[in-house]
């Protein structure tokens, strides 16, 4: 068998990889918008073209009246469309609660073709993926039309389901930006010195909420408003400020936190923290003066201090939405690596939460575990270099089959180093691309030894071990997780791996897994 050029195998890798940066653009667009009734089209938008497709639809399911119902379908004006729930391929996607690929729509039984003949767009392939909420309910599907290649791939398949997870758990835990606990109390007890007041709380909004960050007096309570409720929500609305003189008179007063926690609220200060570009990120709440009302000088000192809050939010969201969209590029780039061979889909997300399992027992901080997420999420990114015809064999390799399979680590190598990597992640390259080494210098590339291996490489190459050893391949069934271990152990007695990382997995393994009998 002949095998490609390693050079010509990388160019090719790295065309491959300017379409996963468009992601990047993606980021930077989407990233840019926080009303949520807009942020739905621009991301249907965007990943249509990612995805080299015509058009995306995002149906919702009303179980109640078992139809669904366009959010968003894109080249469709007016309100949209709602359908029965068992018609068309949507409605197969939701019951079925799977993925639906076709080449040809009009040769799919279940295809509907009314919407064609009422928009006078002819769809010819599709690609539907269900939205599948924490417990496993379909709460909709997302739609693809008209691959200008003729069919979407397993890759097209695999990124939109990742990308269906992720933007879920935004919404699970809020769009709004993280602030630092510690710095924030500290910031609230400045203000209530400083004005002399009882209470102090900061809320930052996340969509039709705001959300407290710091609530003195009822520690422990996660308080999510909405912001059609109360003084802190009709100032989030309005971004005007609002001085309250006798709370209990005000209409706008919601008194349930107070009925909550026996608190009376007399007076109240709230200002708006708005951004430079005009948008509201959140409100400012000081709670009964001490010496009677607030005054105007008051509201002057708390408007200027929400300005300067409004900058350190600002770069909160600046960070967030930038770790965001460097977590998406890596997960689609790990995507693009499992894609290649159904049975080894989500192998990188696997070995990269067995080697955090493994650095968290370690006692790892969260920057190294940083740089050892990146590098076991790309550890096996050259195999896309690699003949398919290898990594698919399902019988034993020759001995230039074997070879050729041990290339993907120089191919992983040379790709991550032309990445461009912030200085934190500089040792990603190496750490990435060594977890194939071993400590008697048995292992490949560069047969290192011992203390010559990067520690994090030894790590990935546990956790690497132990999820091809429990999952299943195209040359062997999938091992219980007692026989992975047992191999692990005799690795680490014939000083092949090392014993204390062992050691970890197998804690991490048992803590994950309770009741499990695996010693």
């Amino acid at each position: 068998m002949k095998f490609s050029d390693p050079e010509q195998e990388i160019q090719r890798l790295e065309q491959e990889n300017a379409k996963l940066r468009q992601f990047i653009d993606i980021g930077k667009h989407v990233g840019a918008e926080h009303n949520i009734d807009r942020l739905f089209p621009l991301i249907m938008t965007q990943i249509s073209r990612f995805l080299d497709a015509d058009r995306s639809t995002l149906f919702l399911v009303n179980w109640e009246n078992r139809n669904l119902w366009t959010k968003y379908a894109e080249g469709m004006a007016g309100n949209g469309v709602t359908i029965e729930l068992k018609m068309g391929i949507a409605g197969m996607c939701i019951l079925t609660r799977h993925v639906i690929n076709i080449a040809n729509a009009y040769e799919y039984s279940l295809f509907n073709p009314e919407i064609d003949q009422k928009t006078g767009f002819r769809t010819e392939s599709v690609l539907a993926v269900p939205i599948l909420g924490d417990d496993g309910v379909a709460a909709g599907a997302l739609q693809f039309f008209n691959k200008t290649t003729g069919l979407f791939s397993r890759l097209d398949e695999y990124q939109i389901q990742q990308a269906i997870r992720d933007f879920l758990r935004q919404e699970k835990h809020g769009f709004g930006p993280c602030i630092p606990t510690e710095k924030a109390k500290t910031f609230v007890a400045k203000l209530r010195q400083r004005l002399q007041c009882e209470r102090g709380t900061l809320y930052v909004r996340e969509n039709s909420q705001i959300r407290s960050i710091v609530s003195e007096g009822i520690e422990g309570m996660d308080i999510r408003l909405n912001i059609s409720l109360g003084i802190a929500g009709t100032v989030a609305v309005t971004g005007k400020p609002m001085n309250i003189t006798d709370a209990y008179a005000d209409p706008r007063f919601d008194k349930r936190t107070d009925e909550r926690t026996g608190y009376h609220t007399r007076c109240i200060l709230c200002v708006p923290i708005i951004a430079c570009s005009g948008e509201i990120l959140g409100v400012i709440q000081a709670i009964n003066k001490k010496d009677g009302v607030f005054t105007e000088t008051d509201m002057e000192w708390l408007t200027t201090l929400a300005s300067m809050v409004a900058i350190s939010l600002e770069n909160a969201l600046l960070i967030q939405e930038q770790q965001r969209q460097f977590t998406s590029v890596l997960k689609v780039m790990a995507a693009s690596i499992d894609a290649k061979d159904s049975l080894t889909a989500g192998h990188s997300e696997q070995v990269e939460k067995y080697a955090i399992g493994i650095a968290r027992e370690l006692g790892f901080g969260e920057s190294e575990q940083d740089i050892l997420s990146v590098a076991a999420l790309l550890h096996d990114y050259g195999k896309l270099g690699i003949d398919d015809q290898v990594l698919k064999k399902p019988g034993k390799l020759t001995d230039e089959e074997y070879a050729h399979i041990q290339k993907h680590v120089a191919f992983t190598r040379k790709i991550l180093g032309n990445m461009h990597l912030s200085s934190k992640y500089r040792s990603v390259p190496l750490i990435a691309s060594c977890h194939h080494e071993r400590l008697d210098g048995s292992g490949y590339d560069k047969g290192l030894k011992g203390s010559d291996i990067p520690f994090m490489s030894k790590i990935i190459a546990v956790a690497d071990i132990f999820e091809a050893l429990t999952a299943n391949r195209h040359y062997r069934k999938a091992m219980s997780p007692v026989e992975a271990f047992a191999i692990l152990d005799m690795e680490a007695d014939a000083r092949r791996l090392d014993p204390h990382i062992v050691s970890c997995l197998k804690s991490f393994w048992t803590k994950t897994n309770p009741g499990s009998d695996i010693f």
